[in-house]
């Protein structure tokens, strides 16, 4: 005669089911790394692609104080020239009244890493200076 052992209902033999899958923890890393590796490269790519475009930005809006005055076009070009070898893309104006020169730039920007949405990422950097003129320029243009 076979001995028969109590029936187990569904839900016990699930329970046991679910302890041993409890129980095994291997292959665990390897799903938690898959699920958190996109994440963590679009923070690491958002972070050099940030650093990048706030890097250049500054680095024009150096120039720009740096050379707006009355040799602005030829200064700026140099240095663009220098540093770019051509200014692609850039737009740079000068104008100016009685007592100020007004410079700006407008330069197209783009993504290095290519990573993200078009949004996010500005695709045109624009910057403004102005500088005071000097008091001998000033003489100069009245004809003092």
């Amino acid at each position: 005669m076979i001995m028969m052992g109590p029936k187990k209902d569904k839900g016990s033999m699930m329970v046991s089911i679910m302890e041993k899958f409890k129980k095994n923890r291997r292959g665990s890393a390897s799903i938690e790394f898959a699920l958190l590796l996109p994440v963590m490269m679009s923070i690491l790519l958002g972070i050099m692609e940030y650093g990048l475009y706030f890097n250049e930005r500054q680095l024009l809006q150096n120039i720009l104080n740096e050379t707006c005055g009355e040799t602005f076009y030829t200064d700026a070009e140099d240095i663009f020239i220098g540093h770019y070898n051509t200014c692609w893309g850039c737009d740079i104006d000068l104008s100016d009244n009685d007592t100020f020169y007004f410079c700006s730039l407008d330069k197209d920007h783009n993504q290095y890493t290519g990573y993200f949405p078009s949004g996010m990422i500005p695709a045109k950097i624009t910057l403004e200076s102005v500088r005071r003129k000097t008091e001998e320029q000033i003489e100069a243009e009245a004809g003092y």
